[in-house]
């Protein structure tokens, strides 16, 4: 119970108006109404597969644990060159991850795959109304399909202000001691292409052509008086990368990653805040504004000289979306050729609210013009011209995309893949 002091100056309706500006600067918590998280029936990759799987029309390759978790890769149509490495011991199963036992991570456009020999599979996996959905389960020991289910202690990590406090996404860059604990940290609240190369890739594995004068990638250490004293920790040196398909963390593979990372926290954020506030204008103009300076690369931080990606997975991904202008990568001064981010053609921007999704595109439009808003002023002319039939293509479709064909799994239940995808790794 609140007393109210009577000898206060402040009238009834002046604490009233504090009161409401408090409530309404604090996001209602993702697993209250409206939202109700849990309550929620996923329609997320993940789920559609596993429906399939539980429906026979779908296999998955229980033999092993390197198995059964490749077979769930090509289920969700998820690249093993999307590969990436990290040592920190920063994931819900922290016990078993460390510089001699890492972690690697695997994505599509709106699914993550968590590899650990000898550990659980983790999968979080876009879903158009509740944003990440977090589970983490075990192959199927002899017949049957595997029991999955949702992870609420993911979200321990994953609704934090790095993903405003919405099921998100979160990168972490921390000095790493032998045994994965945290020594520091280096990057704090932010994901995407903005956020400088010298506070990523601590406690990450990186592979690849590229030269950086200061990267807290592959070293392990610990804090002196004087600072983080840190000793090489290379890829291959402490941990057996031939227990994963590839023996690759590659530079351009965590590039992109970053880019969606930070893409998909924005939608995830506006859809929850138009649930909250379906009718406020200026609320989903503010997403809106937000969301089309993301898309067109306005901040990207400068890149690393020198770089270049792994062929392979610049092979799967524009094969994700065969000649969209889009995918084209430039390596030189910023990542793609043309500044208008890959995301506008997928699912996760038709998932957007109606409303702000028009108004983003609505700014988009302009920023690409033959006479540019101010948004699109350090685009040139001919990546403008690039972008503007891509937008025009969009206009009037459904804001929720059909869903995504699920690709089954080729192998039979018990089948072990014969294809070697181990690769070298490239150091710098």
């Amino acid at each position: 119970m609140i007393t109210i002091n009577r000898s206060l100056s402040l009238s009834l309706p002046f604490l009233a108006l504090i009161c409401g500006a408090v409530a309404e600067s604090e996001p209602v918590s993702f697993a209250d109404a409206p939202h109700s998280y849990w309550e929620r029936k996923s329609e997320d990759r993940l789920q559609r597969f596993m429906n399939e799987v539980q429906a026979g029309r779908a296999l998955v390759d229980a033999s092993s644990d390197r198995a059964f978790f490749q077979s769930v890769l090509k289920g969700l149509n998820v690249p093993e060159s999307s590969q990436m490495v990290v040592f920190s011991a920063t994931s819900f199963q922290s016990g078993i991850v460390n510089p001699r036992s890492p972690r690697a991570i695997y994505f599509n456009e709106d699914t993550s795959v968590g590899f650990i020999p000898g550990g659980r599979l983790e999968v979080a996996s876009f879903d158009p109304h509740g944003g990440m959905m977090f589970y983490i389960f075990d192959r199927p020991r002899g017949e049957g399909v595997p029991a999955f289910g949702r992870s609420k202690s993911c979200m321990n990590c994953h609704t934090d202000t790095m993903s405003s406090g919405r099921p998100g996404h979160v990168i972490n860059s921390v000095a790493v001691w032998w045994d994965g604990s945290t020594q520091e940290t280096y990057r704090y609240d932010e994901v995407g292409h903005h956020v400088p190369m010298d506070v990523r890739f601590g406690g990450w594995h990186l592979t690849g052509t590229y030269l950086m004068a200061k990267s807290h990638a592959n070293l392990v250490g610990n804090l002196t008086p004087s600072g983080f004293k840190g000793e090489k920790n290379a890829p291959g040196d402490h941990a057996d990368l031939t227990r994963y398909p590839r023996a690759t963390s590659d530079i351009l593979v965590q590039l992109v990653h970053e880019h969606q990372c930070g893409f998909t926290n924005r939608v995830i954020a506006a859809i929850y805040d138009h649930r909250e506030k379906p009718g406020d204008a200026a609320a989903a103009q503010k997403a809106a504004e937000s969301l089309a300076e993301y898309v067109l690369f306005k901040k990207e931080a400068p890149l690393p000289k020198g770089l270049a990606g792994d062929p392979d997975f610049v092979r799967d991904f524009q094969a994700a979306a065969p000649g969209s202008p889009l995918r084209q990568f430039d390596l030189r001064t910023r990542i793609f050729k043309t500044r208008c981010s890959y995301m506008i053609q997928t699912p996760i921007w038709q998932a957007l609210p109606g409303d702000v999704r028009n108004r983003a595109e609505a700014l988009l439009r302009a920023a690409v013009a033959e006479k540019p808003s101010p948004l699109g002023a350090h685009l040139s002319p001919e990546e403008r011209a690039e972008i503007r039939p891509l937008l025009a293509a969009m206009a009037g479709k459904d804001t929720l995309a059909p869903a995504p064909k699920i690709i089954p799994a080729p192998s039979g239940a018990g089948a072990q893949s014969k294809k070697d995808t181990t690769t070298k790794t490239i150091k710098p």
